[in-house]
């Protein structure tokens, strides 16, 4: 999943591009294709600092929207 994101993070942020890739009956064999196929060594390579929070504390307004 890392690597998806990694790839195609920036589509989320497109309104309505998701919703309209998982109404399609075959995205889930894209999504596992794209999986399998897209390379991982320059994605792990380049998020080598990125870690993640276990501690389920991630602050007041980490699911707030807010215009850059």
């Amino acid at each position: 999943m890392d690597v998806l994101l990694f790839w195609f993070g920036w589509t989320l942020r497109i309104p309505l591009v998701p919703a309209l890739f998982f109404k399609l009956p075959w995205s889930s064999r894209i999504v596992s294709l794209l999986a399998r196929r897209l390379p991982k060594r320059f994605c792990r390579r380049y998020c080598t600092d990125v870690g993640c929070s276990v501690d389920m504390d991630y602050g007041s307004g980490w699911n707030k929207l807010q215009k850059a």
